[in-house]
């Protein structure tokens, strides 16, 4: 598992972008009939709503994070991803509840919190930098080295 989760890091932004939206896609797959089967047409539209959302916020959180992400500099990258990861399905959230309508009534809110976290993990997996090669050494061994020669 940790070779396959290593293989996906190595891909390049478009492969993991696809990546993202197939998570999503298969996750709106298997949600879909309970959608259908609670909400009918409004339970259908909301839950692709949702997972549109949470899509797009994990879209542009890859994409801000990009630069960080090839200088190895996760707590940035991390950060101002969770801008855009959070923030446009929280604000999506936030006007639908105040509008108020079909969406609200066919689960929008509940869709939302299941495809943020799927998107959350998967997103978050396919941020981190690729490993490092096998020959190379780390800051910490560089760090750990020095204090050994002192």
């Amino acid at each position: 598992m940790d070779a396959w989760l290593a293989l996906l890091r190595t891909r390049s932004f478009g492969v993991r972008s696809l990546i993202l939206a197939a998570a999503l896609a298969a996750c709106f797959a298997l949600v879909s009939p309970v959608a259908w089967g609670l909400g009918g047409l409004r339970g259908l539209a909301a839950s692709g709503l949702a997972a549109g959302c949470c899509l797009l916020g994990s879209w542009l959180a890859l994409a801000v994070g990009e630069p960080f992400r090839r200088r190895r500099q996760i707590l940035p990258a991390m950060l101002l991803g969770m801008v855009f990861r959070m923030g446009i399905p929280l604000l999506f959230g936030l006007a639908v509840h105040l509008r108020g309508g079909p969406l609200v009534h066919g689960g929008f809110l509940y869709y939302l919190v299941l495809f943020f976290e799927v998107a959350l993990i998967t997103e978050i997996v396919l941020s981190l930098p690729p490993p490092a090669p096998p020959g190379a050494s780390g800051d910490a061994d560089e760090d750990r080295q020095d204090c050994d020669s002192r």
